[in-house]
Formats: C-alpha cells, structure tokens, sequence
C-alpha cells in the first residue's frame, strides 16, 4: 500500500500509516484497561488500577479511559463509582510525578500510587457508611494487591524498554514480563466463544513458552501469574491449575517440546478433576489442549528467537558482552587517535604564524615594536628591511639559525636590538617549521591508514587471543552485579571475571551522561560482593563509558615526574603517562619525539596517547608497540619518530617487564644500590618491522624505578645516581634529578623528563 501524506498548514507532513499505528496502539490500551476492570469489581479492580499506573505516560489517558469505562459498566454502582475515581487519582498523580524528572522512571512510585489510591476511596466509603469488616478486608487487600500489581506492569514497561534495545534483561525483568503477560492473557477469560476463551489459550501458551525456555523457575512464575489473573478474573478456584502445570511443564522441558506439552495437559487436566472441575468448565480443559498444540508447531527457531531476546546472560554470553566491549573500546582508542593528531595541530597553529610573512609579522611585533628607528626601519625603508628578513631566513634554512654576525649589513649596521631580533627570528621560523612538519605529518598518516590492514588483523587476533587466557567469568556474579548497580538508578552492564590467582575483576558498562559518582558505584559493588575495591579506570566514549575495578592487590605505587622543556620553551617534546589498566596492573610510558619543543610534541604525544588507550582496550604491549610503530610510520622517516619507556607491573605478584625502543637507560635503586637498566632498539616510527627491547624481572616493596628522556641520562648520568642514591623518599626526588640534568648542559640543549616510582 503506498503511504499517503496528509499537509497541514504550518506542520510537518505526517504518514497515515504511522497514524494509524498510534491509533490501533491506543485502541489496545483502551480496550485491555476495560476488560480487566470489567471483571468482579471487588476483585478485578485492583489490577485495572496497576495496568493505568504501570503503562508508560503516553498510553496513561487512554488507559485511563478504559478503566474507567470498564468500571461504570460493571454492576455494582458504588464499588464502580469508589473504583472510577482510584483511577483517576491515579491519572492525576501520574501527571503530577511527571513534573520531576528524576522520578519519571521510578518503578516504586507507580506502586504506591496505585495502593494509594485504592486504600483512600476505600477509606472514604467506609467513612460514609457503617461500619463493614469485609469492606475493610477488601479495601487491605485491593491496597496490597494494587501494589504489587503497579510494581510488575511498571517493571515490565521498563523491562520491554530493556528488549527493544537489546539490553542485558535482569532475573526480576524476566519475572516482571511474565507475569504481566500471562495476567493479561488470564484476566480476558471472559471473554468466551462457546465455551473457550481466546484469552485463556493465551495464558496458557505464555507459560508453556517460559516453561520450555526457562525450565522450572519459568514455569513456576508464569504459573502463578496465570492464576492470580484467572482468579480475579472469575474468582474460580480451578484457576490454581495453572501453577500446577506451569511447574510440571518446565520440570519436563529438559526432555523437548512434545513432553513438555503434554506435561502441561496432564498436569492441568489433573488438577482440574481434583479441584473439582465439571461439564461447565470443560472449555478450559480445551483451552489448555489448544494451548499445547499451537506450542508443537511453533518452529523452534522462533523459539530460539524469542530466548535471545528475553534471555539472561548464561557463560557464553558473558564472553560476547566483554568481545563487544573491547571492540567498541578499540574503536575509540582509534577515534582518539585522530582527535589528539587535531589537538596538537591546533595547539601548534596558535603557536605558528601562517606562512614566512607571519615569521616578519611576529618578529616586527615580539621586538621592534617601541623602538625609536620602528618608523624608518618599517616605514621609509620598509622595501630594505623585508630584503634583509629575506636573506636572514635563507641563512635560517642553509644554517638552522641566524647569528647577529651573519645578519645582512642593513640589519646588522641599523638594528640596536640585533640579538632580540636573531633570538625572536629562530624562535617564529622554529615554530613556522614546526607547524607545516605536523600538517605533513597528519597527510602521510591519511595515506599509510590504507596499508595497515596487517595491523588491524593483528588487533583482531589480540582480542581474540584474550579469550584464552586464565580469566574466568561468573556469570551468576555478573547479574548480582548488574542488580546492585541498577539499585543507585543507574542501567549497567556488568562482567565479573577472576583471574589465575582467583582475585576479582568487574567491567561495567554505563551511559556516558551517568549521574552517579565512580566513587559511589565502587562502593556499591564493593558492599555487594564484600570485597575491596580501592581504585578505578574510566574509558569515556561517545555513548557508553566503561569503569574497571579490581580487587586490592599486594603492590601500590607512588609515581612522580618532573619535565624542563629545552631553551625554557613553552612546549616540552617529552611525554610521560601513568595509569592502571583495570586489570590489576600498573603501566608507565615515557616518550620522547625527535627533536626538542612543539616538533617533538607532536611525535610523542601521538606515540603516547595511542598506546595509553590500546593497553587500556585491553590490547597485549607487544601488540599495542607494534600499533604505535604503524601508526607513526610515514613516508619521510626522519621527522616522525619516537622513543618509547615502557613499564608493565602486575601489582598482585610484582612481576614487570621494561620495554624500551630507542629509550635510553632506566635506574632502579634497590637496598641502598643502583642499577642501570639497559636495551638497545630502534625507536618506533623508523622501520616497518621494528623489534623492541625488553628485560623481564620482579619489583619489590621499596624499590625505585627511574625513567628519564636522553635530555636527563646524556648530561648528568653520574649525578642523577648519586642523588637517587641519596635520596629516602620520591617527594621532590623528579624535580631535583632534573635540575641536576639541567646544571650539566652546557652549549646543547634538550627536554628533559625524569620519572620516579616507587613500590609501596
């Protein structure tokens, strides 16, 4: 059928479709809101109120409508009057909670709104009229079951939320759908056609459906639900049949469909003829049979279908969740790579004039500005003075740098501030250099991205490889967790693994925008599984942010670093991070770029931030080194490389292992000793195949592990030891291994970064 569009004077077109389906969606609450306030009024009541509190705000009015409406159709005028007017209560506070935003997804409010509003026209009957013990007991009763009713159609509204988008569904949210299916189903059974009802087929298939899928315990509480619906929809004891042959159908489940079909009919038949079924009652009988036959010929795979979509994590599924997660994280340690690329790029733009007249342009501003000759120099003469710049930049570029010395005659012979004005001239072409190496740094990557399919299958079978380690997930574990969470408000999805030493580790995934504290959420788990849970990691990405905990291991570490950028410049081209992994580990990396200042920046930084990123992913270090590697190589192999430092400490057994490529030597210091640490290999971003150094060992309480740039170990090695040798603490210790390092150069200069940790 080809949708028609219907125009409206200053609206959007709408589809008679998509109204129609708004419509028939409307028509459904209606209608089922007035069939079950349709049934006994004393006892139906009750549930025709849950649905109106339970359903989501915009199905509320027809809802509403319909139970009333089913309310003043029924026979009894004043328990039809007491019950029209619970409902719209209920319709006024539901629209008055919608005002706070932060209570329109609370689950326990529906509830007490619906008890609320049975128990005060309860109460105001009663105040009205003599007094009546089975007016107060229905009135109790209406108010529990009320409750309890709005509790399960309002987690169920949720719990569908959860199936439309594919989210983990939570033990309470499969009992929530169940249950508030098969009521619905149950409480139609008045409606008949010679003798049977539609609506008890229905039931009666739901709990044959959960019964197959779920076993006992899903049969067990659609059961029960079937029968709370049937009895207050007839008031039927017959209507306990139900939970009987719920039971007895997932007891048999195990043994395939047919057997457990047919332990359904048995079951009910059984109980039908022991709780005193007759002539009269054999459409339920019917019912039931009918129910079990349509069960056989559904196909299994729209069995399977509907498990995947209602199921609750089992041990397979735990290890897709976490494979879904270290690939969403890997493309948002890819996707940062591109942003931290920009963030340099930028930061150098303000740093760099545009183009070789920007470099006159600064110089003119940063030192003739004030100056008495400033209006000959650059007014008179102005033709004279760019002739003179011209030949000071080609001595910058033959020479690296201009000298007073080498400075044209005119320059030299009119200039007072000749020094400033070779000292500004260095320092703008040394940024203008800086500024074009980045932007073709940034080029070449954009090209090499399309022979690196090698190193994304090398990412591949990295997570692949991570399934076989001794990780061990606890599925069980995972949905207490998921449950503890969701208790703060907040929707998670939590993984719980234990590693060769048995010692906890938990991944949640959370909304990004999440309001609850890190802090707040580590207590929960902490208190929910009695272990201690003293640090975090966050991984923010565009939707969805993932913290890591880990249980308390043996080790600690205090970690300090200190830089002093070459010439006191304003960037250093060293970078040095530090952070835990999420599993237990510590990891710290020192990076230096080619060169000194913001050219060096860029290098550095990349090679940092990138490995940073893939360890936290998740990535092995070889794997995330040889990423590195790829990432920095480009066509011009002398502008883009970088050294990297590499500590890996596992905090519960000490182990570590230095990487190092291109870095120059690491100290440790160790019962009053010092140690050289020492490997040669080729910094990243030089070869295709580089091959990184690394020496493996044991860190112990109390030792001292020094990382430093080749600004620090080439000037000042012999006294960087003497004073960690000095030294009983780290407090300060960077700082004064920096400035010793920086008292030692002489004519050359260069950054400088000194890192100190300390295994506490």
């Amino acid at each position: 059928m080809e949708d028609r569009k219907i125009e409206f004077a200053g609206e959007e077109t709408v589809k008679v479709p998509i109204l129609f389906k708004s419509a028939l969606t409307q028509g459904v609450f209606f209608g089922v809101a007035a069939l079950l306030a349709s049934g006994k009024s004393e006892i139906i009541s009750p549930l025709a109120l849950s649905f109106c509190a339970g359903c989501k705000r915009k199905y509320l009015l027809p809802s509403v409508l319909g139970s009333i409406f089913g309310y003043l159709i029924s026979s009894e005028y004043v328990n039809s009057f007491r019950f029209a007017m619970a409902t719209f209560i209920v319709f006024i506070l539901r629209a008055y909670l919608h005002t706070f935003p932060g209570k329109r997804d609370s689950i326990i409010l529906p509830a007490l709104i619906s008890a609320f509003s049975v128990a005060s026209t309860g109460a105001a009957v009663m105040i009205i009229s003599p007094f009546n013990s089975k007016l107060l007991f229905s009135t109790v009763a209406g108010s529990i079951a009320s409750f309890g009713g709005a509790y399960f159609f309002s987690l169920a509204t949720h719990s569908f939320k959860k199936v439309r988008e594919n989210t983990q569904l939570l033990p309470k949210d499969l009992t929530a759908l169940s249950i508030s299916a098969v009521i619905i189903f149950s409480s139609l059974t008045r409606l008949r056609f010679y003798g049977v009802s539609v609506g008890g087929i229905g039931g009666s298939l739901c709990i044959i459906i959960f019964a197959y899928l779920f076993h006992e315990s899903g049969g067990a509480l659609t059961g029960i639900g079937g029968s709370v619906g049937a009895f207050f929809a007839g008031g039927n004891p017959l209507s306990f049949s139900f939970s009987i042959a719920g039971l007895f159908a997932g007891l048999f489940s195990y043994s395939g469909k047919f057997l457990c079909a047919m332990a359904y009919i048995f079951a009910y038949g059984a109980s039908f003829v022991y709780l005193g079924g007759g002539t009269d009652k054999i459409g339920l009988l019917v019912e039931s049979a009918a129910a079990s036959v349509i069960f056989i010929i559904i196909p299994k795979k729209a069995l399977k279908k509907i498990k995947a979509a209602l199921s609750l994590k089992s041990e397979d599924s735990e290890d897709s969740v976490i494979l879904k997660q270290r690939l969403r994280l890997i493309g948002d340690a890819l996707s940062h790579t591109k942003s931290t690329v920009l963030k340099v790029s930028e930061m150098l733009s303000q740093k760099a004039p545009a183009d070789t007249a920007g470099v006159y342009l600064r110089v003119r501003d940063s030192v003739c500005s004030g100056c008495g000759g400033y209006g000959s120099c650059w007014g008179r003469e102005i033709s004279k003075t760019v002739e003179g710049f011209d030949e000071m930049l080609e001595t910058v570029r033959k020479n690296g740098s201009i000298t007073p010395s080498a400075s044209p005659p005119f320059i030299s012979s009119k200039c007072i501030r000749i020094m400033s004005l070779c000292d500004s001239f260095n320092k703008s072409y040394s940024s203008y250099s800086a500024r074009f190496a980045a932007e073709g740094r940034i080029n070449e990557m954009r090209k090499i991205t399309s022979d690196q399919y090698d190193s994304f299958c090398l990412m591949i079978n990295d997570v692949l490889d991570g399934f076989e380690n001794d990780l061990h997930s606890v599925p069980t574990l995972s949905t207490k967790l998921s449950c503890a969470v969701e208790g703060l408000g907040v929707n998670a999805v939590a993984t719980y693994c234990e590693n060769e030493l048995g010692k906890a580790l938990v991944n949640l995934e959370l909304p990004s925008d999440c309001a609850v504290t890190d802090e707040n959420i580590s207590d929960c788990i902490s208190s929910a599984l009695e272990k201690d849970f003293p640090s975090s990691v966050t991984v923010t990405g565009e939707k969805q942010k993932m913290l890591f905990l880990w249980e308390r291991p043996q080790l600690d570490v205090k970690c300090e670093y200190y830089q002093i950028s070459a010439d006191s410049g304003d960037i250093c081209g060293d970078c040095f991070d530090a952070f835990y992994d999420g599993k237990g580990g510590f990891a710290a990396v020192l990076s230096d770029g080619m060169g000194t200042g913001s050219r060096a920046a860029v290098d550095s930084t990349l090679a940092l931030s990138l490995f940073s990123r893939l360890i936290l992913a998740g990535f092995s270090f070889p794997c995330a080194m040889k990423l590195v590697n790829s990432a920095l190589l480009i066509k011009s192999r002398e502008e883009s490389l970088a050294t990297l430092d590499i500590l890996k400490l596992d905090l519960y057994t000490g182990k570590a292992v230095i990487y190092k490529a291109g870095a120059t030597v690491s100290l440790i210091k160790r019962k009053g000793k010092v140690s050289e640490i020492k490997r040669s290999a080729m910094p990243v971003g030089i070869l295709r195949e580089a091959q990184f150094g690394s020496l493996s060992g044991t860190l112990y309480k109390g030792d001292t592990l020094v990382l430093m740039s080749d600004g620090a170990a080439d000037f000042a090695l012999p006294e960087i030891k003497n004073e960690l040798l000095k030294s009983t603490d780290t407090d300060d210790l960077p700082e004064r291994l920096c400035t010793a390092a920086k008292s030692k150069m002489t004519e050359k200069s260069d950054d400088i970064t000194v890192a100190c940790i300390k295994i506490i």
